[in-house]
């Protein structure tokens, strides 16, 4: 992460987003071999599988996929918590008079944003976002269900679980603003990233996602067929490929170049 620091200086400020949650389960070999044991790496942590960033100090995950033994489907704990804080921090920005311009997601941080800019997409890539959000048992856990809008969050722990129609039921609200993002995002950069699993996770349609984007795929990444699939989701995408595995890896000049130019327009688009 530090050559993206230092190379896109110029064009960017990056502002790191922890994960809410400690790491339930142990990280990649990848992860571990760039940050330690301990997982201190400064850029936001949130490494890791699908199943969680890895145990450790300083490790965090966005969420913790089980198996329901009962219904031999996957669980996604945590994630609800974790939709909510990205959106939330999103709108803190943006009230603040200094509102974020895109999004980098490394391992399952990418897996949310893609999450909600799919969600902030509209039309078919919204409602199929929110459908499969409800049918993956997406849980309001790590925190109880989200407050009713204007109304104080006075939850107090995962004993509250809601999917989430149960929440818009209750609300009197509809999800998808629960989770806008606005202004939208106008650029994301995944990183070692991927759609959660077919059939339990996101099923958006291809290309539906209108967020510019670039996907950055390691040959050796054990998680790369999902990064091939989550690019597919983008209609304005671009590839950036390394031999590495699940890791930031060092851009090379070509990679480089495709990063900056993407950066480049949004930066211009910012100016008209």
């Amino acid at each position: 992460m530090s050559q993206w620091t230092r190379d896109l200086a110029d064009l960017v400020v990056f502002e790191p987003l922890d994960a809410p949650h400690p790491a339930s389960g142990p990280a990649d070999a990848d992860v571990r071999a760039l940050f330690g044991d301990g997982g201190e790496d400064g850029d936001g942590k949130g490494g890791g599988s699908e199943r969680g960033g890895g145990a450790g100090v300083g490790y965090r995950e966005w969420w913790d996929a089980r198996r329901d033994p009962s219904t031999n489907r996957t669980v996604y704990h945590g994630a609800g918590a974790s939709l909510r804080g990205v959106a939330a921090a999103w709108q803190a920005a943006a009230t603040s008079g200094a509102p974020f311009d895109g999004v980098l997601g490394f391992s399952q941080g990418g897996a949310v944003a893609a999450l909600l800019l799919a969600a902030a997409s509209g039309g078919d890539a919204a409602q199929a976002t929110l459908a499969a959000l409800d049918e993956a048992g997406w849980r309001w856990d790590e925190g109880g269900a989200p407050p009713a809008p204007g109304a104080a969050d006075a939850s107090g722990g995962d004993s509250t679980v809601a999917t989430t129609s149960e929440w818009s039921a209750a609300a009197g609200d509809d999800f998808a603003a629960f989770l806008r993002l606005d202004p939208p995002p106008r650029v994301a950069v995944l990183v070692a990233s991927f759609a959660p699993r077919s059939g339990e996770g996101v099923r958006v349609p291809e290309g539906s996602v209108s967020t510019p984007s670039v996907h950055v795929v390691g040959a050796a990444d054990p998680a790369a067929p999902g990064g091939e699939r989550l690019a597919r989701l983008f209609r304005d995408s671009r590839m950036v490929r390394h031999p590495g595995g699940h890791k930031f890896p060092r851009l090379d000049a070509k990679a480089l170049e495709t990063v900056r130019g993407v950066l480049e327009a949004v930066r211009q688009s910012l100016r008209m």
